[in-house]
């Protein structure tokens, strides 16, 4: 070879001695003979358009078209509003194919598992339910799974792992073998707070949540019903934007504003990815379960209607009441005949909403005998003497 500039000049080129060679690793991606071939990608599961030669099965829910089968749907509302009873008595209507709030069930068994609420309590509510429905709770063994894990530790289904994915825990795999033995179709989670120990407002575990409860509904051709908490802000659910996108269905139960009745809700499914949205059913609680006014006796509407009635005019004479008290002593009402008596002055004041003198007479009267005012007696402004005012209790 040559030793410098100068044997190359002069065209001097020594043998190739095997010392001339240095050892050098292949280049990347260099075939030297020794490697195994790579494996070939898999290619993504494509559908097959040639085997699509009739049209597809429609789709198919297990009440109404507001819960598809094989996905899951979420269901919200304020706390007290009755979510819990709603899904007992929902899937208590499905384990027995009975019709709920004026929608036909899909029959078929049925499991409902609370994190809130113990056996005595469960007990309480079917009892009442099966009053409702006209059926005896012997009728419902092996159709309706009632379960309760209020009190007990590890209640959640999937947990964060150290890579901070989500993974199922002995509980789920649990549930997976108390379904499948009992061909569960349908099945109600009450709720998502105690049953996913992660981070309600990381995007990828809540996908990943919804992505197994949606795989028990896939493999189990069944529907899933996901309870969840609003939050403070006034969204319908609590933490991440992926609770809403993930589910195909969401349904949210609330009252009515300004609504005179206590027991009056409706339900609304705002999200329906399958059917038609936007759509609503009022209902009301009844003795203990929740019904419609068409499935109620005419004598129960009546009594029904006078208590909503009263109820009404008991909420007018206290915001009027409220209103005057607000404004100070002098502008204070009574409760006897006179210039200052309570239903002439609150007659036309816009809080009355149209009741007259006659129908806030009754309200001050049945207020008074239910203990919510009393009457007081104060000074007159710029006055020694006393008067005689009505305060709310």
């Amino acid at each position: 070879m040559p030793r410098n500039l100068a044997d190359l000049e002069r065209g001097h080129i020594d043998p190739i001695e095997p010392a001339d060679y240095l050892e050098f690793a292949p280049f990347p991606g260099e075939w030297t003979g020794h490697e195994a071939e790579a494996p070939a990608p898999v290619r993504l599961p494509t559908l097959n358009l040639a085997e699509l030669t009739r049209a597809p099965a429609p789709r198919e829910f297990a009440w109404g078209t507001w819960l598809p089968l094989r996905q899951t749907t979420m269901l919200t509302g304020e706390g007290g509003v009755g979510k819990s009873l709603l899904a007992q008595q929902l899937a208590t209507c499905i384990a027995i194919g009975v019709p709920f709030l004026g929608m036909e069930t899909r029959q078929s068994p049925a499991m409902y598992i609370s994190c809130e609420d113990d056996a005595e309590e469960l007990f309480r509510r079917q009892w009442a339910i099966c009053q409702k429905v006209g059926r005896s709770p012997k009728e419902l063994a092996g159709r309706l799974e009632l379960v309760s894990l209020a009190g007990e530790e590890r209640t959640a289904f999937a947990q964060v792992n150290e890579a901070g994915r989500i993974v199922k825990t002995d509980r789920w795999e649990q549930f997976r073998q108390s379904a499948n033995d009992a061909g569960i179709r349908f099945c109600a989670f009450d709720n998502a707070t105690d049953l996913m120990a992660g981070d309600h407002n990381d995007l990828h575990q809540v996908a990943e949540f919804v992505n197994l409860l949606t795989g028990f509904a896939m493999g189990m051709n069944a529907a899933a019903l996901l309870l969840h908490h609003p939050n403070k802000g006034g969204l319908d659910w609590l933490g991440s934007v992926a609770w809403h996108n993930k589910v195909r269905s969401r349904l949210i139960v609330k009252r009515e504003d300004g609504q005179v009745d206590p027991d009056c809700r409706y339900i609304e499914n705002p999200k329906a990815n399958y059917s038609r949205g936007g759509t609503k059913i009022d209902f009301r609680w009844h003795e203990g379960a929740f019904v419609q006014d068409e499935d109620l006796s005419e004598d129960t509407r009546a009594q029904l209607d006078e208590c909503a009635a009263a109820n009404a005019e008991n909420e007018a004479f206290l915001r009027c009441l409220r209103k005057r008290n607000e404004q100070g002593t002098d502008r204070a009402v009574g409760p006897s005949s006179g210039p200052n008596y309570a239903p002439v002055q609150f007659e036309g004041m816009p809080e009355a909403k149209g009741f007259k003198r006659v129908e806030l007479k009754r309200a001050m009267d049945r207020l008074y005998a239910i203990g919510k005012i009393r009457t007081d007696h104060v000074k007159r402004v710029g006055k020694g003497d006393m008067k005689t005012i009505i305060v709310e209790c």
